[in-house]
């Protein structure tokens, strides 16, 4: 799921683990402005290296809120 679409609460909790916070740096300073069309390499791997660690950080136990809103 594309960091965009998380709900603001969820990211607030996400990005008090230090490697989510680092891999948010990281998608933020190559992925910057883009929205639509192509995507740059170094965009695609921040991407991943993002939904890697929420992935990680999510298994380890991390403590998340319920969403502000539902889809």
């Amino acid at each position: 799921m594309p960091w965009k679409y998380i709900d603001d609460s969820i990211q607030a909790a996400l990005l008090k683990d230090a490697t989510v916070e680092a891999a948010r740096r990281q998608h933020r300073k190559h992925c910057h402005g883009v929205s639509l069309g192509r995507i740059s390499a170094e965009c695609a791997r921040a991407e991943g290296a993002l939904a890697d660690s929420v992935i990680a950080a999510v298994r380890s136990g991390v403590s998340l809120p319920l969403p502000d809103r539902m889809p």
